[in-house]
């Protein structure tokens, strides 16, 4: 990691601090929803896929709630996934509806300058870019090799 990203995970990191964060690497590896407040330490609640609603406190999210010591307090089994997330909105309360619904997105800091472009950046500007035709290419790799075009 470099600096620039330590940096950048560190902003992320403090800015759920006051407000209720998604971790939607969570979500997006399949394994249910994670939602977390706090900063460095402070609390969480895990829903798993089947239904069972984790709730406790972490510790030490430096520079990412990734790198966090997880301290459960609490778990119990619902019947499945939307029964345990509606029990988490009660537990959460007003802050957490309008953290996580209120319409305000968390305010992420700008990635530096020289950072190289996403692997989905530079998919798409291949996929955009014209391909050469065969001839064309045929000619390149001929004058590489030092014959005649």
């Amino acid at each position: 990691m470099t600096k620039d990203e330590f940096a950048l995970w560190q902003t992320i990191t403090e800015n759920s601090r006051f407000h209720w964060t998604e971790d939607a690497i969570f979500r997006l590896n399949g394994r249910g929803a994670f939602y977390y407040i706090g900063g460095e330490d402070g609390g969480y609640m895990r829903i798993h896929k089947d239904g069972s609603l984790e709730v406790g406190a972490y510790e030490g999210a430096i520079p990412h709630i990734g790198e966090a010591v997880f301290i459960p307090k609490a778990e119990k089994q619902y019947a499945d996934f939307n029964e345990a997330f509606t029990a988490a909105l009660q537990l959460g309360g007003k802050q957490f509806l309008v953290d996580m619904f209120g319409g305000t997105t968390a305010v992420l800091p700008k990635s530096p300058h020289n950072e190289k472009p996403s692997v989905l950046e530079q998919i798409r500007e291949a996929t955009d870019t014209p391909r050469p035709k065969k001839e064309a290419a045929e000619k390149i790799h001929k004058s590489k090799d030092g014959a005649e075009q």
